[in-house]
Formats: C-alpha cells, structure tokens, sequence
C-alpha cells in the first residue's frame, strides 16, 4: 500500500484528532465505556474520528476502521455561505485521517488495561492488531505483548475445543511483507483472502480498498507490525488443519530492518511480495529473514515474469537455500483463487518442520534485538512478581481442598452462617424435621452469633491464607498504575487456572444435558441429580477473581460483628485496618471487575459488606474527581436474566462494553454488579450518573429442572426484577419457556411481598431469530401476552386482590418492550467475528434503555439503593411458599389440592367427633367399661377413616387443570398427612378414654399427702405467714408428683394448626405473634386492610368497608364462640386435633364471609390472615384458662390447703359436708357453661319476652324493636349487615341484663338445691340402718361419686381417725339442712356474679348458639341484605319475608350519591339494572348471577312503614360509610310516619 503524502507525525495527529490529553496512556477503560449523550445518537456520525472508532470497537462493530466525519456529505458547495464552505473545508482537512492512524493514535492513548480491552475487542471483530510501533527513526520500536495476555482462542482436540491463553500456545507463524509499491496486489488483501478464501473474506488486515484508505496516512503507522491468528473449525473444508499466527508488516520493509529482525525470529515462513525489478534489493532483507530461521516465499506479483532472471536470481544467490526453505511462486496472469491455491500449497509445503513460535517467549531474545517491550517497565515486573506469588500459593494446595483452605471464611462459616439466616427468616415454614435440628428460633438465633463468633476467632487466632495477604498487601501499597496491572494479571491467571480444571467437568455437563433430551422421567430425574453433583463439584474447582474478593467481604462481616472492637489485619509487618477492605472492593469495582450482590454458592446477600461498599464509593468518586455529594450520586440499574448459555453476559458486555465472565457451564453462580459512568451533559437528558448493570447466573433449562433449582431460579428472578428499575430478559430463539414460568412467579411474589408500587420494568430480547418475519412475531407476542395476563390475573385470585394484568405489575408491552436480535457470531466459530447485525440491533437496544433512563423522573441515590436491596432481600427470605413452584398454575393446583385435602379431613374430623362423643358419654354412665369403648371406637373409626381414604384418593384421582412433575409427590404427601392425622386421632382419643375412665390424673399416694404436712412444718419453723411457707413447699411438692402439663403443648399445637390452615403464609405466623394476638384487640386497619395498590378509595368507601370488616370480624368471633363453647360443653380433655377442628371450621367460614362481603377484592389478605391470627391467639388463652380451671391441680391445692391450716378438731358430720360441698363446687366450675344456659335459659322463659325468642320472625322483630325502642344506631347498623350477628348482640344484652335482676339468683339456687340434695339422698339412700360407721358413708361417697382420684385421697386424709364413728343418718339428715343453705346461699352469689360479668363470653355463646338454632338460614338477599326467611337446610330458593328498600345497604343511583328508596321486589317489577363484576345485569335476570334466591315480583309491594321510618330518619348511619343523601323522588308521605307507629307496627308484624 502506498505511503500517500504529506507524512504527518504523531502529534498533528492526536492534535486533529482531539485526543492530545490522553497521550501518553491516559485514556482509562472508564473513559472507553463511559455512555456520553452523544454516543446515544444510533446511526449518526460522530463529530469525533477518535471517539467514533471508540464507540463501535467497544460494540463489537467490524466497521469500526471505516470512519466518516458527519455533516459534510449532505449539503451541495454552492448553496453554502462563505464561513460555512471555510468551516468545513477546515473540518474535512482534520477528518482526512487514516483510519490506521486513527487506530494507533487511541492505542497508544489507552493505559495498559484499557490496551489490552481495546486489542480484546479487535479480535472479537477479527480484526487485526497492532503488536509493533515505531514512532520515528530515531526511537526503538516497541513490542506491545501485555495487551494480548487477554486473548482466550477455542483450540479444537478431538471432538471438543479447549479454551487457552493465546499467547503461550505453540503455533506455526507466517509473516506478509512487501518490497516498495506494488500496484498488482494488495498484501493486506491477499492475506485476507488467505485466510478466509477468496469469495468474501472478512477484512481482518486493513486493505487498499478499505474504505478510508486514501487518506494520508502518518509515519506512525509505517513500520507497524500487525497480529492475527486462524483457529481451525470442524469444517472439513478448512484452508489450514492447525493454528496459525499471521504477522503483517506496514510498509517497505527493505527499510524496515529493525522489524524485519522481529519477523524473522517469530515467522515459520514469510511470503515476501515483490516484482522482479524488487529482487536484487530485497536480496540482504531474504538472506536476513534466513538467518533468523525463517523460511521464505517470494511472491512475483509481474503478469509476465521473466523466468530466466528468476532462475538466475535462485542460482546466483540462493543456491545452497534448500527448496524447502527459500522458494518463488509467480502470479502471473493467473485468478484470484488460482493464486490463493497455489500459495496456500506452498505455504504447507515451506513451513513443514519449521518452526513453531509461543508469542510469550519471544520477548526474551527482544532486547538483544534492540526493542523496547512494554512489559520491561518497573511497575510491570513488581505487579507480575505479586501475581506469581499469590499463584504459585494458590497451587500449593491440591485443587479440591483450596478454597476450603485458602478461603475459609466463606467455605467454613459463611455458607453455614447464610443457610441458618434463610432457615431463621422462615423458621415457621419449616419442615418439623427441620425445626428439631435447630430445637428453636431462639436457640437458631444465638447458633447463628456463635457461627459468626466462630468466624472471627478463626481469623484471631490463624489469621488469613498467604495468597489473602499478597492480594490485600498489593491493594494496599500499589499505586494506581501497577494495582490496575496487578489485578488484570491476577485474573487472568486464575481464569486459566480455573479453566483447566473445569474443562472435564463442561464436558461431563454437556454429555449429560445431551442425554435428557431422550431420557425417560426416571432417568432424568437421576441425571438431574448427576448434574447438581456436578454443579457442586464445579462450584469448589472454580477460583476465581470473585471468590477472593468474597473472603474480603467476609472477613469485614466476622470483624465488623464483633463490637466496639478496632481490629487490625496483620500483613506481616504492616497493619491494616478492617475498614479499609470496602475500599479495595471499590478500587477493584472502579477497574471493570464485577461484584457479587448475591452469592449464589450460599445464596444469601452479604448485606453489611454490600453497604459497607455503596457507603465507601462516593468518596473513591471523589478522588476520581467526581465532586457530587454522596446523597447526589444516581444510579439506574439494569439487570439481565435468561436460561444458562442464552448469551447474557455477553450481551451485557456488547452492550455497556463490560468484563461479566463469559464461559460455558454454571461455574460461578449468584448477580454480579458492574458500573458504567455517564457522562454529564449540558441538557442534562440522562438523570443518572451511573448505569448499575447486573449479570446473573443462568437459569436451569426446563428439562434440567429439579425442586431446589426451581426454587433457586424463582428467587433470583425475584430478587434480580425487584432490584433493577429495568430487567432484560434474554430468550434464545422464539422460546419463551421463561416468560411462562419464572416470570409469573415473580409477579406473585411481588403481590405477597406487597412489594407492588416497585413497579420494575421488563424488556425481552430474543436472541437469534430475524425479525423480518413480522406477522409470525406479532401473532405470538399476542398469544404471549394474553399468558402473562392469565397467570397474572390467576396469581391475584389466589393472594384474594383485584384481578391485575401482567402490565400493571411489571411495567411491560410486548410491543415497545420486545427487541429481535440476530445471531451473535458471523460465521462458524472459532474464527467468526461478532455480526454487524448482532451489533447494530444491542445498540438499538442500549439507545432505548437509555431513553428509559431519561424518562424516569425518580432515580435512586445510592444510599437509597441499599435500602431498598435490603427491604427486597428480607422480604424474599421471609417467604418460601411461592418459589417451591415452576409456575403460577403449578401454585393454584397446590393450593386447590389443600383445599381439597382440608375438606376431607374436616369432615373426617367431624365424624370421629362424633363417635368419641357418643361413648364418652356412655363411659361416663358407665353403660361401657372402657376397654368396650376403646373397641368400638377402633372398629367405627376405621369405618371413617377408609372411607376419607377412598375419598380422597377418589379426589387425588381426578384430572387436574395442569400437570406437574411433583404431582405425584405431593399425592403420596397428601395420603401420608391423612394416614398421620388419623393416627394423632387414635391417639388423642384413647388417652380421653383413659382419662374419663381413671380421671387421667394418678391417685395421690397417703405416703405423698403424709410428705407435704411435713414438709409445711419444717417451712413453718422459718416462716411466720402461712401464705408464703404454703406457696413454696406447694412449688416443690407438686414438682415431685410429675402431672402432665397440657398448657404447655396448646401454643405451639394452635400454631402447627394455624399454619396448616394457612400453608402460603407459614412466614407470617409463628408462636410469638400467635400468644400476642387476641379478638379483642384486632380492629380493620385502613391502611394493612385494604388493597391500595390496586384500587383508589374515596374517604366514604373506606369508611364503608371498615364497616363491612367489623361485621365480618363480629361473624367470625361468633363463630368461634360457637366452637369453643362446644368444646367445653363436652368436658372434654384438651387434645392437640382441637385446634385444627376449630380452625379449619373458621376458616372455611371466614372465606365464604369474603366471598359475600368482597366480590371486588377491595380488602386485603391481610385482614384475613390478621383476623386467623387473632381467633389462634383467643383460643390459645381460652384453651390455657379453661385447662388452668379445670385442672385437678386446683382442687388438690385447695384441699391441701385447708388441711395444712390444722384447724380445730371437726366433727365427723362435718368433714362428710365438706366432702359434697366440695364436690359440688368442683361440678360447677367442670359444668359452668352449661349451668349457666340452662339458668339464663329459664329465666328468659320466665320473662315477659318468651314469645318473641320462640320463633325466627318474632327475634328479628324484637330486634329491630330493641334498637329503634333504645335508639341503639349501632345494633341498627350491624342488622343492616349481618341480621343474625345483630339478633346475637341484641340477645346476649337481654341475657346480661337478666342475669343482674335479683330473680336469677332464685333460678340458681333452687338448680343448685336440686343437685346438692340428690346428691346426699343418692350417697345414704343404700344405708339402711339409723347408724351406720363413717367408712360405709366414705365408701359410699368414693364408690359412686364421679370426682378425681387425687381429692378422694385428700379426703381420705382429712376423714383419718373418723372412719370408726358411728353416724345417725336421721341426725345427718337434719343437720344437712341447715348446711346446705349456707353453702348455697355463698356459692350461688360467686356464680350469678360470675355469669352477670360474662365471665369467658358464656353470654356471648349462649346466645350465638340460641340465636343460630332459631334463626336458621343465614343466607341474605345480595341488594338488600335481608336475611332468609326459611330454616336451615331447607329446599328450594332462598326467600324473605319482605325486602327493605336497597339503599339501606347503601346502593345507590350510579353517578349519583342518592340513595335507592326501592325493594328488591319493585326493582324487578321495573327491570332495573345492577352492577355485577363489571357489568350490568337486569333484576328480572338476577337468576342468572344468584340462582338461588328468589324475588317475588308481587304488585303494589312496598316496603313496611318500619323500613320506611329507617330509611327516612336513619340514613345517617349510612354517612359513616358514604356521603349518601336521601332520593330527590322518594314518596313524600315518609317523611310523615311516626316513631310510636313504627313500634306499634313491629309488634304487631312480628307478633311481640
């Protein structure tokens, strides 16, 4: 090629191109990657040649060299002004640059590591690379080796390609240099052709006919020395079988004899082109290349050569040159491929059993030559001496045992320390095996502390591992240019040493991966195994840049967990403080090497070292001459996400021009972040000063799926969305299993972290296919649209929130947010070039997310970053539930078999209930002994149990919506449950039949009573009051009995109830919150309650639903009052299925309440959650008081007591009076509730009010009666909601009231009276005789009396010495009634106060349970809420017995506040609509939403004067819930009815 003139040198150059302040070496990679408003302008050529070649080198653009100026193509001379025409001129004089120039001005402008980028993008390209310059005459040339220690080929063995430095493999060399001009050929060209053939050959050597090559070109560029290598494919039809090295000499080279001594020692062979007219001056540079071992080819490039000089030439000078050293090859008149094969044959001919060249090694024979190699420099050698050493440490220990010994830190102690973190956040959810592992959340709490204890005394006292403290000694003492060179070369380094490792296992991996594409589902489930095995295998082989940075960080977390402690790290004589390792991670963050975010070995996020970075990294900006206080330092941060080998590392690296590792397999697991500046501009467009980007690991493909690698892939993609303000989601081909799957599951844990207002924002980009098929793509974005929007819509149904699209979580439109790529390579590898294409569409890319970055008006700071990483970390680790499952419809179908299972075994339960009752009761008549019941009971519970067995088989048999690989696993888990639950059942039951057969509770021995009255003399001699010496020796006499304790056991029982019930929301329920929690402290929460996220509430319509929550919390505490009284009706002993029954019970109820009260999803899932947790918490304190009162503790107390007090000598009467008395108590307080319904029961039909309470319509009468009579607006208010829940209010007020008028305490007495008086005549009615010993009596008293053993034995002590006595039984029978009346009279006054109090809500259930047996049917009319006017379970439609006007529930006229005056019934006489789920249905057609209820359409109904008295002077109840008015056309005769004529009316309508 032609030396053009003028020659320009260096400078002018850098000076046209503006790139003077960057010479020498001061151009960083943060300058070659930095985003500037310019280089967002796609398509456009920059003002800038140097930054233009920047710009698209970085990109991987292959068109980099062909670099036009913008702004001077477009306008004609003739229509410029004069200044304009001189301005331009002027600029096109500057723009004529070669782009060689161009090429070596930026390298020789770039610091070593931006060097070795720059030469790391050229062979991306395939393009050519500059090895050797030579700025003048006068200076050495230089050698540039470190650049190319980057350079990784795919060298082919066998079947397979083995990834190597290039550097140091071993390659034959051939060399291009030419003789003068040659107007015949272009070398440049040739040797293009050469190695990529002759029909398109990629332009890897710049050429004459590149475009830009007339351009005067500088003497910087003669001389140079240009690299470039040919890796051979699989293809057979490759032009060479071996590697080879081609070398490209710029200019004459018989003037270049420096350079020629440089290609001779590294050329096998070099191709001399030149003309016969050349021969005999080349004939010194020949001999000269020969004498250096290279053996050469001169290529005559004449048409018609005169053959005789050349045989003269080869006689004369080159005869003792044996032919396969030294040969001529004429062109002559022969074609391009001719030639190109007779060159290619000599060249395999010459260059046999020459020689081979390891570039690494030639640069130890450079300095003989009189070269300067770049790699000679001071800071060189010392960073390359640290680097050797930290290597050769890291060798020194055997590759399976290294990273446990060189970094045990994070081996030893932080994956230990992470799992125990994850499995405390979710201790609750955890498998009981698990639990047991940790004994409890506490004891896994302080476990956790010692783990990191443990940490840092394994630091304290070993220290850190020799190749630790090389690395921190060299960030410590190196100044900027050697630690930049320092860590390059650590990396590189450790990635070879990794890749020799690794490489049989990415084979083993890739062999297995092949064979599950037609393995069975057994087999793959074994193959999944082998290839977590070998993941985890891979895991401890791979040592990596990454890695050592992880110990840093853990070696900050064990030292900044130990407080108020300065700690120093020794490196030998140095000391270093901990605080300073944030520094060195962003040093190291600054120079292009990413950082792990998440750990994906331990899966955990180090949250103190992540912080303690973001914290530490505005005052490096600053001393990088960043000036912005650390609150003003924005970050826009983008992530990347994709199934394994997708190409997303490589993406992000085209992308932003980063360093993510780029390599087959999943070695290194986790997210890694890098920063990429931008750069500020006058317009300020881009808000952010720094774009964050994040790679991730890839994803499991789905036939390598597996239960831990779903759940893995769920949080990462969870946690990778939520932390980015945009996601790239990277998709190969049109396969979009991902966006199936993944996707979705990170929209519905979005929904359950209540993490919605996030609001990230996903684009896809699809690798590999070519979007010029449109249609084909259009059609299926839809169809994929339309998915997303159904598993969205799917996952709100089931966390019970409006149905939402995919969009309105996930900011995305599958038209704007989707992008088509082609694919990445040009070609077959390992020679193909990133494609023009590839380039051009991830530039598309960039601009557009970089529009995004300007349209977001909020940009985090960094300190806000953190926050939210951690807010969205411990959201993710708090809740496992949903990232178990492949899919949302994976999670229904789960959740849909639960509820199934509950159904079966609440009925289950239910039947069994049953059965136990029935013979408790008969072994209590001791109609049954109870080995009989204990029979019975196996033979009819085996009945029940295999018929659930059989039904939930039946069920389990069923198809399903969706098929899962874990169905059948969850099958046998669901069987396993019942077969388990059943058990506990058999179980619990027997010991209750044990317990009312022998009281449970072992007799006191006399031996133990003899014991604590000694016990209290000894005590009494040390203390005076009685209360004190009683309390401790009953402390430890009771300890030495060892009774069961039952309390203890309810808490944790109600609480494995709870979350089986609830099995989503295990994370959100554990013991603390359940003992913390009670009914009576729970109140609608306006903010916790309600779905804000997803719907705009007026004040009127929160006002509304907090109304509608408290009549739903009133149904639900009235429900569980029914179940808890029903317990303690029973007498039961406590087991641990009670809690269960109770809340599966509840549960169901409090759904179908929801599903009535909230068909728009307007109330959260919380309230529900909330409002379980809370009925958990009632029951635990009931459940523990009613066991505390009805302990036989209690009574063994009292009695000892009253014996202990050594009162005066009693007569025998007297102690056989205490016994009954005692007796009767104790069946007081065992039969409470239901004593205290059968009195509260008598005196309401002793009242005036009989009438009203024995029929449905006469309660609900007496109702509206009781609070229009008392003006009660609030008991008004519930009946507008909940009918029933009113009439139990207004119930449970009469009782109380009752049960304060002096006559109930008469009802009381005369009970008690009844059962104290049979009991006497029942102990003495078999006595026939007058007198009788007191022993018959006892015997008597003991034999058929049911009482616990343990106060027979009290009594038998207090009766000692008495048992001889005769007794008059005529004498007794007088004296006990004057006793009796005394006993009553005090005990009947505890017990009236104690029902008048409600003491245990006994009111509260009698009356639920009273009002629930008359009302019957609860179901109410959907528009006016009136309830049913039938019985329960009775047949057909549900009908009223007249409807209210529909705006007492507050409907009203749609655009209007106005209330509807209209019934049920006049509204369908006139065909009006209603708004059903959106869309509005006639009344006449309520049928077809509400098919079970019924409206007579009867003529001229209106409402009752009652409705019309309400509406009209009652509307303002409604205003709490809405700033409802009354209907401008609502009859004017209402406004008339009277208060008196309403009550009147009630009485008589309802028959009062």
């Amino acid at each position: 090629m032609a030396d053009s003139s003028p020659i320009f040198i260096l400078g002018e150059v850098l000076e046209k191109l503006s790139f003077k302040q960057f010479y020498p070496e001061k151009l960083t990679r943060e300058d070659l990657y930095q985003i500037t408003p310019e280089s967002l302008n796609t398509g456009q050529k920059k003002s800038s040649l140097a930054w233009q070649f920047v710009y698209d080198i970085t990109r991987y653009n292959y068109h980099a060299r062909n670099i036009k100026i913008s702004g001077t193509e477009h306008v004609e001379p003739f229509k410029m002004g004069f200044r304009e025409r001189t301005r331009l001129k002027r600029e096109a004089t500057n723009a004529n640059i070669h782009p060689l120039d161009v090429l070596v001005a930026v390298f020789l402008c770039c610091d070593p590591t931006a060097k070795q980028d720059l030469i790391m993008h050229l062979w991306g390209c395939k393009l050519a690379m500059p090895f050797s310059l030579q700025l003048s005459a006068t200076v050495k040339p230089t050698v540039f080796l470190w650049p190319f220690r980057s350079l990784i080929g795919q060298f082919q063995k066998y079947d397979s390609y083995t990834e190597r430095q290039m550097i140091h493999e071993p390659m034959k060399c051939i060399a291009f240099i030419r003789a003068g001009e040659n107007e015949q050929f272009s070398k440049s060209s040739l040797l293009n052709c050469l190695i990529g053939g002759s029909e398109k050959p990629h332009p890897m050597f710049f050429h004459r006919n590149s475009e830009g090559s007339k351009r005067s070109r500088s003497s910087a560029t003669n001389g140079l020395v240009e690299l470039g290598w040919f890796l051979p494919s699989e293809n057979k039809d490759r032009r060479f079988n071996e590697p080879k090295l081609f070398v490209n000499l710029r200019g004459n080279a018989i003037a270049l004899n420096k350079q020629i001594d440089l290609i001779g020692t590294m050329a096998t062979v070099t191709v001399f082109l030149c003309t016969v007219q050349d021969l005999n001056d080349i004939k010194m540079t020949v001999k000269r290349l020969l004498s250096l071992g290279s053996r050469v080819i001169l290529l005559i490039s004449d048409q018609n050569p005169d053959n005789d000089v050349i045989d003269n030439y080869i006689r004369t000078s080159f005869e003792n040159e044996p032919e396969s050293h030294f040969d001529i090859v004429t062109a002559e008149r022969a074609m391009l491929s001719d030639m190109l094969d007779m060159l290619l044959h000599n060249i395999n001919r010459i260059e046999h059993g020459g020689k081979e060249v390891v570039l690494s090694d030639i640069v130890k024979n450079l300095s003989n030559m009189k070269f300067c190699v770049d790699e000679s420099n001071i800071d060189f050698a010392t960073a390359f001496e640290y680097s050797k050493d930290m290597i050769d440490a890291i060798k020194c220990v055997d590759e399976k045992e290294r990273k446990l010994t060189i970094l045990p830190l994070q081996e030893k102690f932080w994956k230990t320390w992470a799992q125990m973190d994850r499995d405390f956040w979710r201790f609750d959810q955890l498998d009981e095996s698990e639990k047991k592992r940790y004994e409890s959340k506490e004891k896994l709490e302080k476990d956790m502390s010692k783990v990191r204890n443990r940490q840092f005394q394994h630091f304290a006292n070993k220290g850190i591992s020799k190749p630790m403290v090389i690395f921190i000694k060299a960030l410590s003492n190196f100044k900027d240019f050697t630690r930049k060179i320092f860590l390059r070369m650590l990396k590189l380094e450790l990635d070879s040493l990794s890749r020799i490792h690794l490489k049989p296992f990415y084979d083993k991996y890739q062999e297995l991966v092949n064979q599950t594409i037609q393995a069975t589902e057994e087999e793959r489930i074994k193959i999944n195994n082998k290839l977590s095995d070998l993941d985890d295998m891979k895991s401890k082989l791979s040592f990596g840049m990454e890695h050592v940075v992880r110990e840093l960080g853990q070696l900050y977390e064990a030292c900044e967990s130990q407080p108020d402690q300065e700690i120093i790290i020794q490196i030998e004589k140095q000391k270093i403080s901990y605080k300073k390792l944030p520094l060195y991670a962003c040093l190291s963050l600054l120079e292009g090497y990413p950082i792990e975010i998440l750990d994906g070995e331990a899966c955990s996020v180090p949250i103190l070292w992540i912080s303690s970075i973001f914290k530490e990294l505005p005052d490096v900006l600053r001393n990088n001459k960043i000036l912005k206080p650390a609150d003003d330092i924005r970050v826009h941060t983008i992530s990347v996400l994709g199934i394994q080998s997708s190409g997303k590392s490589t993406f992000l690296n085209v992308l932003f021009g980063l360093h993510f590792a780029v390599s087959a397999g999943r070695c290194t697991r986790g997210a890694f972040m890098q920063l990429v500046k931008v750069q500020p501009s006058e317009e300020n467009e881009i808000q952010a000063d720094f774009i964050l980007a994040i790679d991730t690991e890839g994803l499991k493909a789905a036939e390598l799926i597996s239960t831990e690698s779903v759940k893995h892939d769920n949080e990462l993609s969870t946690f990778v969305i939520g932390l980015a303000d945009t996601t790239v989601i990277n998709l190969m081909g049109e396969n979009a299993t991902y966006l199936h799957e993944n996707l979705p599951i990170a929209v519905h844990a979005f929904l359950r972290m209540n993490l919605v207002g996030l609001h990230p924002r996903c684009t896809i980009v699809h690798h590999n296919v070519d979007k010029r098929n449109r249609e084909k793509l259009i059609q299926q974005s839809r169809i994929l649209e339309n998915v997303l929007n159904n598993l969205t819509k799917k996952a709100c149904e089931l966390e019970k929130i409006p149905p939402r699209l995919f969009h309105e979580i996930i900011e995305f439109s599958i038209f704007h947010h989707t992008d088509y790529i082609p694919s990445l390579y040009e070609g077959e590898q390992p020679m193909a070039p990133v494609s023009i294409g590839y380039s051009k569409e991830v530039d598309s890319v960039r601009t557009k997310l970089m529009d995004y970055v300007c349209c977001d008006s909020k940009i985090d700071n960094m300190a806000n970053f953190v926050r939210h990483l951690k807010t969205l970390w411990n959201a993710i680790k708090k809740d496992r539930f949903v990232f178990e499952f492949r899919t949302t419809l994976e999670a229904e179908a789960r959740l849909d078999l639960d509820k199934g299972y509950f159904r079966i075994l609440m009925e289950y339960f239910k039947q069994v209930d049953e059965i136990s009752t029935r013979l408790i009761a008969r072994l209590k008549s001791k109609q049954y002994t109870q080995k009989n019941v204990a029979d019975r009971f196996s033979k009819d519970e085996a009945v029940v149990k295999n018929k659930a067995m059989a039904e939930l088989k039946k069920f389990l048999e069923k198809p399903k919506k969706i098929t899962s690989p874990y169905f059948d696993h969850w099958k046998q888990k669901c069987l396993e449950n019942l077969q388990s639950e059943t058990e506990k059942v058999r179980v619990s039951t027997k010991e209750i039949f044990q317990y009312v057969s022998t009281q449970s509770f072992p007799s006191i021995p006399a031996k133990s009573i003899e014991d604590f009255i000694d016990m209290m003399s000894n005590y009494q001699r040390l203390f005076k009051d009685f209360e004190i010496c009683f309390s401790k020796v009953w402390r430890e006499w009771v300890k030495t009995l060892n009774f069961p304790s039952p309390e203890k056991s309810i808490l944790p029982d109600i609480t494995e109830a709870l979350q089986a019930v609830c099995p989503a929301y295990k994370h959100l329920l554990s013991e603390k919150k359940v003992k913390a929690s009670s009914l009576s402290n729970i109140r609608p929460d306006e903010q916790a309650h309600l779905n804000h996220a997803f719907h705009k509430f007026s004040s009127s319509r929160v006002a509304e639903l907090l109304s509608k929550m408290m009549a739903i919390q009133s149904q639900i505490s009235n429900e569980y009052s029914q179940e808890i009284s029903a317990f303690f009706i029973k007498l039961m002993p406590y087991s641990n299925i009670v809690p269960k029954q109770i809340l599966l019970k509840i549960g169901k109820r409090l759904h179908e309440e929801l599903d009535s009260y909230d068909t728009k999803k307007e109330i959260s899932q919380m309230f529900s959650i909330d409002l379980l947790l809370c009925t958990s918490g009632t029951m635990v304190n009931d459940l523990q008081c009613h066991m505390e009162k009805h302990s036989v503790l209690r009574s063994v107390e009292k009695e000892l007591r009253v014996l202990a007090k050594k009162q005066e000598e009693k007569k025998v009467t007297d102690i056989l009076f205490e016994m009954i008395f005692s007796t009767i108590e104790r069946m007081v307080k065992v039969n409470f509730y239901r004593i205290s319904q059968r009195c509260l029961l008598n005196a309401l039909e002793t009242s005036n009010l009989k009438v009203a309470f024995h029929s449905k319509q006469g309660l609900l009468g007496y109702c509206l009666y009781h609070a229009i009579n008392t003006d009660n607006d609030e008991l008004l208010s519930l009946y507008f909601h909940s009918p029933e829940n009113a009439t139990t209010k207004c119930l449970s007020s009469i009782l109380i009231t009752l049960a304060n008028d002096t006559g109930f305490k008469e009802i009381i007495k005369k009970y008690l009276r009844e059962k104290t008086l049979n009991m006497f005549e029942y102990i003495l009615c078999s006595l026939k005789e007058d007198n009788v010993s007191f022993h018959d009596v006892f015997q008597r008293f003991s034999k058929h009396v049911y009482i616990d053993l343990s106060i027979i034995d009290l009594f038998k002590q207090k009766a000692k010495g008495y048992l001889e006595i005769t007794v008059n039984i005529g004498r007794l029978k007088d004296e006990m009634k004057g006793k009796c009346e005394q006993f009553l009279d005090a005990t009947t006054a505890d017990l009236a106060s104690e029902i008048s109090t409600n003491s245990m809500n006994v009111i509260s259930m009698i009356a639920n349970k009273f009002s629930g047996k008359v009302i019957g049917c609860q179901a109410l009319c959907p528009f006016c809420k009136e309830i049913c006017k039938f019985s329960s379970c009775h047949p057909g439609h549900h009908e009223c017995f007249i409807h209210r006007p529909v705006g007492c529930r507050g409907m009203h006229w749609k655009g209007t506040r106005e209330l509807s005056y209209e019934t049920c019934t006049l509204h369908c006489r006139k065909g009006n609509l209603f708004n059903y789920k959106d869309r509005y249905v006639s009344f006449r057609d309520l049928n077809s939403v509400y098919p079970n209820w019924k409206v007579r359409m009867t003529l001229n109904e209106e409402p009752s004067c009652v409705w019309k008295w309400i509406f009209v002077n009652k509307h303002h109840i409604l205003r709490s819930s809405g700033l409802y008015e009354l209907p401008k056309n609502m009859p004017f005769e209402w406004h008339f009815i009277h208060k008196k004529t309403v009550l009147r009316n009630i009485r008589l309508q309802f028959e009062i």
